[in-house]
């Protein structure tokens, strides 16, 4: 078997004539491509792909299983395999003309044109790992599924893995940078979390022992320039991750692969693809990288668009009548929520009074949460939410909170409050 990092979270597996392709996610839309870029950067075109037997799609987060790029690769692909029971994510591929999906029920091995696969399934009812097998060899994709010691110990005993990917930072996490705090306060939030993260991440290294590991699973870096620090806010390099698991383990072997270069795993040689960048091995080496990538006008470099406010308002009246009918939860009954809404010349706040079922200008009595967006953003996930969800616009870091309750429990627990609440009064 031949495995090919394809980007991000990405692996194409190759065995026996037929393909496994795991997580797609590669072509983005134009506002995708302004709020955040892939690195190391690798250009792919449909015409890359050829028969596609097996597609497997981690979990719902659209960077592991992206509208645009299985609407563009669906007439290759010939079964599409999903963890069970993730109805969210089922539903946005029935919505794609996706109607025969695979559900692989947690550690039940079901073999599909070749490779025997087994999903294990996160206790988040999100996220999922899974080990492909075929010629006598076993892969796992761990994308960013970060599963416990105990459960990789099993994993071991039941099938010794050959070659794991697996991830190297929790840089992915909104923690801490939803928070509205000063850069300072947050690297050292972050650097915490990092410390904490590779402590796990290691454990999990040592009880699953592959016979090679390949860190991998975070390939997307912002470029504007006002956002270039925020690529180094708690997140380890692959090549940190990598010394530090071989300082503690000398005998685990490890690889650092970019996009493009392919695995044998019969052998663990690597074949080089033409990526010819990389992370780095230091924050100041990675910056440095993405610095001459976007002098070099690399995708992702120009700010989007913020809109005007005036354009969102109409949808904003429309959107809110529509969500008091799907419920809410008793932390907004009889309060109100502020939109800071930012244009490119005009900034203007509404807030929505949920005692009295309005939306109106300005901020009527104290606000339980004040949001700052861009009217973009408000715009795309009103119009375009399978492309656009609330969630991962979240992940363009160009919208802010504030509330009168933060800093009353953990800073965790503050961006998770953040998080829900903003997805709740988003979601369509």
């Amino acid at each position: 078997m031949r495995v090919e990092y394809v980007s991000h979270a990405s692996l194409r597996m190759v065995a026996g004539g037929t393909t496994l392709l795991t997580d797609p996610y590669f072509f983005l839309d134009p506002l995708e491509a302004q709020l955040a870029t892939f690195f190391p950067p690798r250009t792919l075109t449909v015409e890359d792909f050829g028969p596609l037997d097996v597609v497997y799609c981690s979990h719902f987060h659209s960077d592991h299983s992206h509208p645009r790029t299985l609407a563009l690769l669906r007439d290759r692909i010939r079964t599409l395999v999903i963890p069970a029971g993730r109805r969210a994510l089922l539903s946005r591929l029935k919505k794609l003309g996706f109607q025969d999906v695979v559900e692989l029920e947690d550690e039940a091995p079901v073999t599909l044109h070749g490779f025997t696969l087994t999903s294990y399934l996160h206790p988040n009812d999100v996220d999922s790992a899974l080990i492909a097998q075929a010629e006598g060899q076993a892969v796992l994709h761990a994308n960013d599924c970060v599963l416990s010691s105990e459960t990789l110990a099993r994993m071991r005993a039941a099938t010794p893995i050959d070659v794991a990917f697996m991830p190297h930072t929790m840089v992915q996490d909104l923690y801490p940078l939803l928070l509205p705090r000063g850069r300072e306060v947050l690297r050292r939030l972050g650097a915490v979390r990092e410390a904490q993260a590779r402590q796990l991440l290691g454990d999990g290294v040592a009880a699953l022992r592959p016979k090679l590991l390949v860190p991998y699973a975070y390939g997307i870096a912002y470029l504007n320039e006002d956002q270039l620090e925020l690529n180094t806010v708690g997140r380890t390099l692959p090549a940190q991750f990598l010394a530090e698991v071989q300082a503690r383990l000398p005998e685990q072997r490890g690889a650092l692969m970019r996009p493009g270069d392919v695995v044998d795993v019969a052998s663990l040689d690597i074949v080089r693809g033409s990526c010819a960048r990389d992370w780095g091995a230091t924050e100041e080496e990675y910056l440095a990288a993405l610095r001459a990538f976007a002098a070099e006008g690399g995708a992702g470099t120009q700010r989007p668009s913020f809109g005007e406010p005036e354009e969102c308002e109409a949808l904003l009246r429309r959107h809110f009548a529509h969500r008091l009918w799907l419920g809410l939860p008793s932390l907004l009954r009889r309060q109100v929520v502020s939109f800071h809404v930012v244009g490119e010349t005009r900034r203007k706040t509404w807030s929505y009074d949920f005692a009295a079922k309005a939306l109106v200008e300005g901020i009527p009595r104290p606000p339980v949460l004040e949001i700052t967006l861009p009217a973009s953003s408000i715009t795309n996930m009103l119009e375009h939410p399978a492309e656009y969800d609330p969630f991962m616009a979240l992940y363009s870091h160009r919208i802010s909170f504030r509330s009168p309750l933060a800093g009353v429990g953990s800073a965790e627990s503050e961006v998770a409050a953040y998080e829900e609440t903003f997805v709740l009064l988003f979601s369509r």
